[in-house]
């Protein structure tokens, strides 16, 4: 165990003593504090604590307005822009050479000289490589709970989510990039086909959504109409009757080949994305916490209260769009994630322990 140990602290070492690290890390407490720096005042918003300043009535401190907005640009900007994908191209980065470095004829005979297997030495740098991305977004997560707790005077505890969110999206997407870099050795060629991946991945996601609108708007439309011809006067002739048999028989089997189409292209773009990383739903499911826990705080703030008799109905509402945009749930997003990245893993690993140095 101490041998494994050793090798863990001198690969955390190893990345810690890289410019890149500090770099990236840099970066994090840069984009965290540029939010942490976007503040409300009796006269409205500033940004760059006051150095700049934009006056409305409904951004005033402790405002429903404020709060809204601070959530929106960190749900759209924040985590929308930095932590889905900046900060982690840039941990891609940072740690797609430790495993090339590793597998070089000098730091392979390095390695091995300390009494460990290849199994633990696989496991060093990638527990090392962990520990470097679970540090930025420790880092940026707790600078953004407390601009909540300062801006808006209260912990928003749902942004602890986006922690294990951004570490799956990131596990996911660095267990194929080990996968390629043991099989080539090369640093370029692991971080492009890993790009050409979350390009895939991405590509699928946005038309099962499409597709899911397409579905969720058949089934609206339908519904719509139907109320619609139970609110028609029937009609007086047999003329009128069969017209209105055969324009409703037309609507209906344009419907019906419209959402089996759009259900057979859901189930085959279903089928290939299931076995890769879902990192935008991913991402989603910390989202929809956090906005829930915000509207809970607006409810609060502004008096307000969802009848008993309503909440049903409410909780159904969310549920419609949420299938609007996506219609698997968030367990089959996150387990399918994880199983993709132990699979990688499980071949990254077999194939540094067989390989010739």
């Amino acid at each position: 165990m101490k041998p494994f140990l050793t090798l863990l602290l001198e690969s955390f070492r190893g990345l810690k003593s890289q410019l890149i690290f500090w770099i990236t890390l840099g970066l994090t407490v840069l984009f965290a504090l540029i939010f942490l720096s976007l503040g409300f005042d009796e006269k409205g918003a500033s940004v760059f604590f006051g150095a700049t300043r934009f006056g409305d009535d409904e951004l005033v401190k402790d405002s429903i307005g404020a709060r809204l907005m601070y959530t929106m640009v960190f749900d759209y900007v924040v985590a929308g822009i930095w932590l889905s994908w900046i900060a982690i191209i840039l941990a891609l980065i940072s740690c797609a050479p430790i495993f090339p470095n590793t597998m070089t004829e000098g730091g392979a005979a390095m390695v091995m000289t300390k009494g460990v297997s290849r199994f633990q030495v696989f496991l060093a740098k990638l527990t090392g490589s962990l520990f470097f991305a679970a540090i930025q977004v420790i880092v940026f997560v707790v600078i953004v709970m407390i601009a909540f707790k300062w801006r808006l005077g209260s912990w928003s505890f749902s942004l602890l989510w986006y922690i294990p969110a951004v570490l799956l999206v990131f596990t996911g997407l660095y267990s194929f990039l080990v996968l390629v870099a043991v099989k080539t050795r090369s640093v370029l060629t692991a971080i492009l086909l890993t790009m050409l991946l979350w390009a895939i991945s991405a590509g699928l996601g946005s038309a099962e959504k499409f597709f899911s609108m397409q579905l969720a708007i058949s089934d609206m439309t339908s519904q719509t109409e139907s109320a619609r011809l139970d609110g028609v006067d029937p009609p007086t002739t047999a003329e009128e009757m069969a017209e209105r048999e055969s324009d409703n028989e037309e609507w209906k089997k344009s419907r019906e080949d419209s959402r089996t189409e759009a259900e057979k292209w859901h189930r085959i773009v279903s089928m290939i994305h299931m076995p890769l990383p879902k990192n935008g739903p991913v991402m989603a499911s910390a989202s929809e916490k956090l906005l829930a826990e915000q509207a809970g705080d607006v409810l609060e703030k502004s008096g307000l209260e969802i009848p008993e008799s309503s909440k049903d109905e409410v909780e159904e509402v969310r549920r419609e769009m949420k299938n609007l945009f996506n219609r698997n749930s968030s367990f089959y997003s996150i387990w399918s994630s994880l199983i993709f990245a132990l699979v990688m893993f499980a071949l990254a690993a077999w194939l540094f322990c067989r390989r010739d140095y």
